[in-house]
């Protein structure tokens, strides 16, 4: 694959498979690749990135997924992943679409689209999704645990019981911790 400008954040949460994440610029992906087992597409038809990410577990062993996805006009394009090993997932962000992989299986458990996804991140043993009118907590599993709304510019702090996010239009909302 060609290289493709475009800002990668990749996160792994326990284990040692490795990651490898390249892009390239693609308007039709080529769907024969026995090597990929699973193609996920934005669905609004408007997709002008063809990202590969292969997870490699020894010499030779790789599973790998494509992503195919539409960069957004007004925003540099960013596309981020988490790695979750004990749960066997593979979190995928980039646009406004979000996927989560049981790359064991090789199957898509969750798909959501986000309005400009902002990132994700690894907190409390949760997935946190950012993005510019709500935020989500997700299970290591992939299953939504919670969201709020939000509106830029909006603050964040952490809690005892959650995230809490203030804005002048949603005002104060709290993303709660599941409970232990």
């Amino acid at each position: 694959m060609g290289g493709w400008d475009v800002r990668t954040h990749v996160r792994q949460i326990g284990g040692d498979l490795g990651v490898v994440v390249s892009h390239q610029a693609c308007s039709e992906p080529h769907r024969g690749d026995p090597s990929v087992i699973l193609l996920l597409e934005d669905p609004t038809g408007q997709s002008d990135t063809l990202t590969r990410v292969a997870l490699r577990r020894d010499v030779g062993a790789e599973t790998v997924v494509h992503l195919h996805w539409a960069r957004l006009e007004d925003h540099p394009p960013e596309f981020h992943l988490l790695l979750v090993e004990g749960a066997s997932r593979l979190f995928l962000a980039a646009g406004e679409f979000v996927g989560v992989l049981d790359y064991q299986e090789g199957c898509l458990v969750n798909e959501l689209r986000l309005s400009t996804l902002y990132g994700l991140s690894w907190q409390r043993g949760c997935v946190v999704l950012r993005s510019e009118l709500e935020c989500l907590l997700l299970s290591p599993e992939g299953v939504v645990l919670g969201r709020v709304p939000v509106d830029p510019p909006w603050e964040e702090r952490e809690t005892r019981e959650g995230l809490e996010f203030r804005s002048e239009v949603a005002g104060r909302q709290i993303l709660r911790w599941p409970r232990p």
